[in-house]
């Protein structure tokens, strides 16, 4: 369901990016359901909801999102049956009657789907706005630079660096250090029977700025 009515467009749009032999996908991210023992009834449309929980929904995106609020889109949520959940558990403190998930998607910034969560009162007041993350603290979003040229910066590094750059993967995220946002790139190094050893760029997504580099080893789940 699109809330608004356009997202902005740049020149660029983004599928599958191809530089020298690296190639990215755009963001792609599965969407979830929470468990609250039962006590829940599932939405896959706003209109499910009442009008003033709606546009307190709306009007959040909008305040946060500004120019990108067209590229937000509802994906899922659950109305949350309060009694039950607290008669399930009398020491909550749970006072999320709807849990709501949207998902930002402009090809122009190579993101497909990058999931958000939001949480409301019975009243219609904003609980928490996770995106990318719930510390992220800025209050509004003014701008994502987008993926192909973030990976190029990133690529240029891991070649100047001698890393394997041949195999990558990126993700969109908070950054606690610089306390931003950032994509982050993961240049697969080495693969073992049980894990994957990787070398990973993170830029800032904001001014494609370099912030830095890390090693990490992953087991891999089969």
């Amino acid at each position: 369901m699109k809330l608004f009515k356009v997202c902005p467009k740049t020149v660029l749009v983004l599928m599958s990016l191809t530089l020298a032999k690296a190639q990215i996908q755009p963001i792609q991210e599965k969407s979830y359901w929470l468990e609250y023992s039962r006590c829940d009834t599932e939405l896959d449309s706003l209109n499910q909801i009442p009008a003033n929980i709606q546009e307190a929904a709306r009007q959040a995106i909008n305040k946060f999102a500004g120019k990108y609020a067209g590229c937000f889109y509802f994906d899922n949520g659950q109305v949350i049956d309060l009694p039950c959940y607290r008669g399930q558990f009398p020491n909550s403190k749970q006072s999320t009657r709807y849990d709501l998930r949207f998902y930002l998607s402009d090809s122009n910034l190579g993101i497909r789907k990058h999931i958000t969560r939001m949480q409301i009162d019975s009243n219609g007041t904003i609980l928490s706005f996770e995106f990318p993350h719930k510390h992220f603290r800025k209050g509004r979003l003014v701008h994502i630079e987008p993926l192909l040229g973030s990976f190029e910066i990133a690529r240029r590094y891991a070649v100047s660096s001698n890393w394997k750059a041949d195999s990558v993967r990126a993700n969109f995220q908070y950054d606690a250090t610089s306390d931003g946002l950032s994509w982050q790139f993961d240049f697969l190094q080495a693969s073992k029977p049980n894990t994957d050893t990787y070398r990973s760029v993170l830029i800032n997504a904001e001014n494609n700025k370099f912030i830095r580099s890390v090693v990490m080893v992953t087991n891999r789940i089969y």
